[in-house]
């Protein structure tokens, strides 16, 4: 049986509830786009554009400081399992697209 340490089951919900909020506002502004009626280009910029914000917002606010090595060992454990998952799901996310992207274009809408 796997016990899940209360900071780990912390961490999950925290990273959850982030990506709840990522995809929230990625759907906002997939509406807005669609409202505008954008050209593929258009779209795929700002998607790109919108990845890197988030992707040096959330790596480039990284603090130091002076634990011990048990801490550090258990937080890279937990971050290498949760980066394992996001990795996943966001690779389940972009695969969806792809294929809505690609059905849209076979069907001629």
């Amino acid at each position: 049986m796997y016990l899940v340490s209360k900071m780990q089951a912390y961490v999950v919900f925290l990273l959850s509830l982030m990506l709840g909020w990522l995809m929230q506002q990625a759907l906002m502004i997939a509406n807005y786009i669609n409202q505008l009626r954008l050209m593929f280009k258009a779209k795929l910029a700002l998607l790109v554009t919108f990845a890197a914000f988030v992707v040096t917002n959330f790596f480039a606010s990284v603090a130091h400081a002076a634990v011990p090595a048990s801490v550090t060992t258990g937080i890279g454990d937990a971050v290498a399992d949760v980066g394992a998952i996001g990795a996943l799901v966001m690779g389940v996310i972009v695969a969806i697209v792809a294929f809505v992207w690609l059905k849209r274009v076979l069907s001629g809408k």
